[in-house]
């Protein structure tokens, strides 16, 4: 048996993939602007560098700048962002 956790997590997860899917898919048809495109970038390599205040920093950039553009994916970055940082 699942627990309500385990649902809650797996649900959670499901999300993530089909935002994360989304932001592919714009990316591949070039539906994003430059300036999204760049704090991506900027978002991916903080990342690598276990720098999580600056990613967190280009995801609450991206909410303030262009939530018109980011919103049905920006979600599971911010999510990603937080799974990222608990995994040290």
């Amino acid at each position: 048996m699942v627990s309500a956790q385990g649902a809650a997590r797996r649900r959670e997860m499901d999300d993530n993939a089909r935002r994360l899917g989304t932001l592919f898919w714009k990316l591949s048809v070039g539906q994003l602007s430059a300036d999204v495109v760049r704090a991506l970038h900027g978002m991916a390599a903080a990342l690598n560098a276990g720098d999580w205040a600056g990613a967190s920093a280009l995801q609450v950039q991206l909410t303030g700048s262009h939530w018109d553009e980011c919103a049905a994916w920006l979600t599971a970055c911010k999510r990603l962002i937080k799974i990222r940082q608990q995994l040290g």
